[in-house]
């Protein structure tokens, strides 16, 4: 259903040369495991790629830093460092306001009818 082909055609940012395709494969295999393909139904697999992707591009060792999103809040030029902020989103949310592909995904999670939970 996901592959990493599919994830460089929606995401090409993601070359070759910054992420091996076993990376984004790992990284699709992990947000699979957290999203419920019944409650998701048709936007499973895009939800799927916004996440592995939202996951990569905060994923300190991909050095990938093209999704960061949302207004810088402080900056330094000694060691270098950046601060954003959370995109508008806060609580549970603010955490997927770091990157474009996080705010991408969490519009589609808000469309995904709430379901039970069974322990």
């Amino acid at each position: 259903m996901t592959n990493p082909a599919g994830f460089r055609a929606r995401f090409p940012e993601f070359t070759l040369a910054i992420v091996s395709d076993a990376r984004i494969q790992i990284f699709l295999d992990d947000a699979a495991l957290q999203i419920n393909a019944s409650a998701w139904g048709l936007k499973t697999a895009l939800g799927i790629y916004y996440l592995a992707a939202h996951s990569l591009a905060i994923d300190n060792a991909t050095g990938f830093t093209g999704g960061t999103f949302g207004a810088v809040t402080s900056e330094s030029v000694g060691q270098v460092s950046r601060s954003y902020s959370s995109g508008g989103m806060s609580g549970s949310a603010a955490e997927f306001g770091a990157t474009k592909y996080g705010v991408n995904y969490y519009r589609l999670w808000r469309m995904v009818p709430v379901t039970p939970v069974l322990l």
